[in-house]
């Protein structure tokens, strides 16, 4: 509700509290959530480092849009170290779960654009880690 302003007055600050407590639940919305704000804010709350953690945590949970932003992070190397292994292994894991075709599409894109870049070693062990990854 704070977050997007729906039915109360937007405030950045009473999002990240509320989003806080529901991500101590396991909450993987929440999570993605938190990770979202963390990444858009302005000033000082704005944190690449946490948003990443939390993009991360809810793309453990199985959160499908996390999931491909964490692959965006992971290539960009924003609030995480670039890594093309793992940001192709998190596109395979959005791709298998993702329900939308608008975020399949992009899914697609940008795995089309990872392969380009990587040898393929580097893509054998992202598949591998995919097949590994726990509820993938």
């Amino acid at each position: 509700m704070f977050l997007r302003g729906q039915g109360v007055e937007k405030n950045d600050d009473l999002a990240l509290q509320w989003l806080d407590k529901a991500t101590s639940q396991g909450v993987s919305t929440a999570q993605y959530n938190l990770g979202y704000l963390y990444s858009i804010l302005k000033g000082k709350i704005r944190d690449e480092q946490k948003a990443s953690f939390w993009y991360l945590k809810a793309a453990e949970h199985g959160h499908p849009t996390a999931r491909f932003h964490l692959a965006q992070r992971y290539e960009q190397g924003l609030g995480t170290k670039r890594n093309y292994v793992e940001a192709l292994r998190w596109t395979i894991l959005a791709g298998k779960i993702a329900k939308s075709e608008k975020l399949k599409a992009r899914i697609v894109e940008f795995k089309d654009e990872l392969l380009d870049k990587m040898p393929r070693s580097q893509i054998r062990k992202s598949t591998q880690l995919a097949e590994a990854t726990k509820g993938n």
